[in-house]
């Protein structure tokens, strides 16, 4: 139910924004980006790509921060076994007296 509520906000959003845009049209900025030069573009279209590239760049961090993280994770499960298993055997190891070599349960 919270997905659907975020999705629905997040779009309600983006119509706002977007419907500020169309009503509002000026002022008029011109974008230099790496591969060319867009002369005339509506500031909040500017700033609305801008919003979404860092959205964007930020799902991608966050995309491989978490891949990463599950990695980890199955890493430290693994691991966790193993020293279980490793625990469990040296839970049935018998305790031996080093004086006498006898078991330590089968004492008098």
């Amino acid at each position: 139910m919270g997905r659907i509520l975020t999705s629905f906000l997040l779009l309600l959003i983006l119509l706002l924004v977007l419907g500020i845009a169309v009503l509002n049209p000026e002022p008029r900025v011109k974008l230099n980006l790496y591969f060319g030069t867009f002369y005339d573009v509506p500031l909040v279209l500017a700033l609305f790509l801008a919003f979404l590239l860092g959205s964007l760049l930020t799902f991608l961090y966050l995309l491989v921060h978490t891949i990463r993280l599950q990695f980890r994770i199955r890493e430290l499960r693994m691991r966790n076994k193993q020293y279980e298993k490793e625990l469990i055997a040296l839970r049935n190891i018998p305790v031996v007296d080093e004086d006498e070599g006898n078991p330590l349960s089968e004492r008098p």
